[in-house]
């Protein structure tokens, strides 16, 4: 289980990120609820951010209570911590359609922890991007794919490239190819949202974006730098090359 801290800037970040979303201009419906045994975020205006956290023995009265919460067309996926899927855990869970997907590893690295000794030189320059480069990050996003109309971009542009939420970017051969981000909260600093283009991957930009991020939070006086992971990723090994250990591993149930 996360320690209180890493867990209320979790909160605080998802509350960012529910705000800062690319995806409706809907207003925010969020909320959150927190027990002894389970978090849960409802927001039935997107899609994508309810869940439910297990991470303690759960009643599975209770589980069913908070479950009922949520819209039909917005069910959460559940993430339960290691140790915890019982066999009553996992009836339930198949009753309404959900099977094991993926591991979801939360890792954590001390101030004084990293280690970039495993380190390699590349040929990848990092800048990071101020507010003036907001737009040129949007455009950037646009080459993965993702779709913003100028209405919700203008709503929304003011949440990105700021001093609290930092873009990375990288450089490979003087054009841009990856990007990554950090979010500085109460002295905790917390990355992710990490892409490469598909023909630069394996030439060391989210390396440089890890250790230019993990090194820029620590100068800004970070005690604790946060992030999480895909169990058995390259994003994984790269994270504990550096000193990054594990806090929690979450098996993640999706709705088939």
């Amino acid at each position: 289980m996360q320690d209180k801290r890493a867990s209320d800037a979790y909160n605080t970040y998802f509350r960012f990120n529910n705000k800062r979303t690319l995806s409706t201009m809907l207003p925010s419906e969020l909320s959150i609820i927190e027990s002894l045994n389970l978090k849960a975020y409802i927001d039935k205006t997107r899609r994508y951010d309810n869940q439910i956290l297990i991470h303690h023995h759960c009643d599975l009265a209770y589980l069913d209570s908070v479950y009922g919460l949520f819209d039909l067309d917005a069910l959460p996926e559940i993430a339960i911590e290691s140790g915890l899927e019982t066999p009553e855990l996992k009836h339930w869970l198949n009753e309404r359609g959900y099977q094991p997907s993926h591991q979801h590893e939360f890792l954590s690295l001390n101030r004084f922890g990293l280690d970039l000794s495993h380190v390699s030189q590349s040929n990848v320059h990092v800048e990071r991007w101020t507010e003036a480069r907001a737009d040129d990050f949007l455009a950037l996003l646009k080459t993965s794919g993702l779709t913003c109309s100028d209405q919700v971009w203008k709503s929304k542009k003011s949440f990105y490239c700021t001093e609290s939420f930092r873009v990375y970017v990288a450089y490979l051969d003087g054009i841009p190819c990856a990007w990554a981000t950090s979010y500085l909260e109460n002295n905790l600093a917390i990355l992710g949202n990490a892409f490469t283009q598909e023909h630069v991957r394996g030439k060391g930009g989210q390396t440089e974006l890890l250790t230019t991020r993990v090194q820029d939070a620590i100068d800004l006086g970070a005690e604790r730098v946060l992030t999480d992971v895909l169990s058995g990723s390259v994003s994984q090994k790269n994270c504990r090359r550096i000193g990054f250990q594990p806090d929690v591993v979450r098996q993640v149930w999706l709705r088939r």
